[in-house]
Order: C-alpha cells, then structure tokens, then sequence
C-alpha cells in the first residue's frame, strides 16, 4: 500500500507541474490597459474649400482680399494647417509693371477637434501692390498623427481696371 500510496502521490505532483506550467503566457502584454487590437490612424484629413478656387482671379485695388472659406476635417483630431500663396509668373497679357515685387504669405494655424470651418477669413490681409500675374494658392493640413492632406491651384492678381 505504501509503494501505491507513493506512485499516487508522485503521479498527482507531475500532473499538477505539468498542468501549472501550460497555463502561463510566455509573451506578456507589452503596454497593459491598451487593447490589442487599437489601429494606428492612417487616415488623411479632408480639406473642402469654398473660395478661393482655381482660377479665380483678384483685382490688387488696395480694398481686395483673398477670403479663406471651406472646411477642414479629420476622422480622429486634427493638428495644424499652413495656406500660403506664392507668385508664379506674370502674365504676358498684363502690363508691364515697373519693379514688381510678388505677393508671397504663408500663415499656419493651430487647429483642434474633427473640424474647423473658414469663414472669411483674410489670412494675407490686402492684396494692394501685389505683382499682377498667376500665383499659387496652397493649403496643407495635418491631423494629430501626423497624416496629411493638402490642394493648391493657380489664381490670377490682376491690375486694377482704370476708366
């Protein structure tokens, strides 16, 4: 009884180690309380402008603006935007300008949320003395995880019509 009593004793103990030693994880969760199954945001932010918009063309008569109007969105949160505007060329079809000096701005903005919303918004301020001729019109927006978006088109500052 006592050599069965033994065998009983050491099966049972093998089969408890045994059963102990299958049910840890050998791969511990790397950053507890996040979920596994968490996606990165791969989504890039939208931008729908309003005004200006290709081929739109503004008189330098020293009361004009260019006005921001449009939509930026995201599907997490957004970060920053920059619009800028930047001479191209003049157009041969102007007249000729003596010592032009090209209408370059850039301005950014800090953004928060899902969206944000221009509203006339005059981020160059007056277009008075602009170098006539075609210009490029960007805007590039980023959201938090750093996706990006960004449009840019060609408008006209032209001179100011005299009668």
């Amino acid at each position: 009884m006592k050599r069965s009593f033994i065998y009983f004793f050491l099966v049972t103990a093998l089969s408890v180690f045994a059963l102990a030693a299958c049910g840890g994880d050998d791969d511990p969760d790397p950053d507890p309380g996040t979920d596994p199954e968490e996606t990165v945001d791969k989504e890039k932010p939208t931008i729908s402008l309003t005004s200006p918009k290709e081929g739109d063309e503004f008189e330098n008569d020293g009361i004009k603006s260019i006005f921001l109007n449009g939509t930026l969105e995201d599907n997490e949160e957004l970060d920053s935007c920059v619009v800028s505007v930047s001479y191209n060329e003049k157009s041969a079809s102007l007249k000729s300008v003596p010592d032009p000096e090209p209408f370059n701005h850039e301005k950014s903005y800090s953004l928060s949320g899902k969206s944000h919303e221009f509203e006339n918004e005059d981020p160059f301020g007056i277009i008075d003395n602009a170098t006539p001729g075609e210009y490029t019109f960007s805007i590039k927006v980023m959201d938090a995880e750093g996706n990006e978006a960004e449009d840019s088109f060609t408008i006209t500052i032209k001179e100011p019509v005299t009668e």
